[in-house]
């Protein structure tokens, strides 16, 4: 259980500091989260200036392994905010981006899914009852968790990160030559 709150810990806080200077990288986060028509209009500028700072924020104390719990906890808490954000407005239809890590991708079912599993194993780690020592546990801080444990899942971490930028650039480009129109021939007549 120490080795799956680790990854989780670990996982969830390279996420949200990569969101959070993302958002901040990009600068137009206060357009998507006013295109979710959820906040009145004079909270949108407010929460769109502070909302990557907190990721940020909560994504440190979870990388470094200080706060114990309670980041997990408030990161849980903005993972479920953004699944009923996203959720209600899907149900409404709205297909707006979905600001997540400054992407202007269409928002789906598959990002509210995703923020639920990720709040569900913060949920499963903060209550584990082990101590969340994060990358401190790479210099020996946490007993449970041996140094080459903590290199191996880090590692991992690392290569799911690479994944999954791998796989956000092929759909990129899939979707830059689905509309250039050259025929790819794939799956097509010749």
């Amino acid at each position: 259980m120490a080795l799956f709150a680790f990854l989780v810990q670990i996982a969830v806080g390279v996420t949200f500091v990569y969101s959070g200077a993302a958002k901040l990288r990009v600068g137009r986060f206060a357009l998507d989260l006013a295109d979710y028509e959820l906040l009145p209009v004079r909270l949108v500028q407010p929460l769109a200036a502070g909302l990557p700072w907190v990721e940020i924020l909560l994504g440190a104390l979870m990388l470094v392994g200080v706060g114990g719990v309670l980041p997990l906890w408030c990161a849980l808490i903005l993972l479920a905010a953004f699944a009923l954000a996203i959720s209600i407005n899907l149900r409404r239809g709205y297909r707006n981006a979905c600001g997540c890590q400054g992407s202007t991708k269409p928002i789906d079912w598959s990002l509210a899914s995703r923020n639920v599993v990720l709040a569900t194993s913060l949920a499963v780690a903060a209550l584990s009852g082990t101590p969340l020592p994060g990358l401190r546990a790479l210099a020996g801080a946490h007993p449970e968790l041996s140094a080459g444990a903590a290199v191996a899942a880090v590692t991992v971490l690392l290569l799911t990160w690479v994944a999954g930028r791998l796989a956000q650039s092929v759909h990129e480009f899939s979707r830059q030559l689905r509309r250039s129109r050259i025929p790819t021939f794939v799956g097509g007549d010749r």
